[in-house]
C-alpha cells in the first residue's frame, strides 16, 4: 500500500546521498524555501490588509472612525492592527487617520463653497476646535490661515 510505497521510496532516497551531511544541506535548503514561501505569503496578508484598512478609511472619513472598527474590518485583533499598521505604514493608525482627513479638507478649502466649521465636519471632525488644532498640527498654520494663504 501507501505506506510501504512511501518507505520504499524514501529509503531509495536516502541512499542517494553520499554523507550525512550532503543529507543535512538538501534538508536546510527545503526547509529554507518553505519559510521563506511561508513569509512571502504572510507579507502579501499583511500588504493587502493594509490596503483594505486604507480603503476603508477612504470610505469612511466623514464618520466617527475608531481603531476597533477597522481592524475588525480587517478581522484583526485591534493591538496586532495597531502594531501591524505602524510597522508598515511608518506611522500610527490615528495619524494616517488624520492626516487623510486633513489632506482632504485642504482640498475642500481650495475648493471655496465651505466655510471651516463645514469643511471639518465634511472630513470627520464634528467639532470645529478639534479640527483647527489637527490641522495645525499637520499642517503648522490654521485652516483659515491657510485659507487665507490661497
Amino acid at each position: 500500500g501507501f505506506v510501504k510505497s512511501f518507505y520504499r521510496n524514501s529509503i531509495s532516497r536516502l541512499f542517494l546521498y553520499f554523507s550525512l551531511k550532503e543529507l543535512q544541506t538538501s534538508m536546510f535548503a527545503t526547509l529554507n524555501f518553505y519559510v521563506e514561501k511561508a513569509m512571502d505569503s504572510l507579507n502579501n496578508k499583511e500588504d493587502f490588509v493594509i490596503k483594505k484598512a486604507k480603503e476603508y478609511i477612504r470610505n469612511n472619513y466623514r464618520d466617527t472612525i475608531t481603531l476597533n472598527d477597522v481592524s475588525a474590518y480587517v478581522y484583526l485583533n485591534p493591538n496586532y492592527f495597531s502594531t501591524l499598521f505602524k510597522s508598515k505604514t511608518g506611522i500610527t493608525f490615528r495619524q494616517y487617520l488624520r492626516d487623510f482627513r486633513i489632506q482632504t479638507s485642504k482640498e475642500l478649502i481650495r475648493q471655496g463653497k465651505l466655510k471651516i466649521y463645514e469643511v471639518a465636519d465634511a472630513v470627520g471632525y464634528p467639532e470645529p476646535a478639534h479640527f483647527v488644532r489637527a490641522f495645525k498640527e499637520v499642517q503648522g498654520i490654521s485652516p483659515t490661515e491657510y485659507k487665507n494663504s490661497l
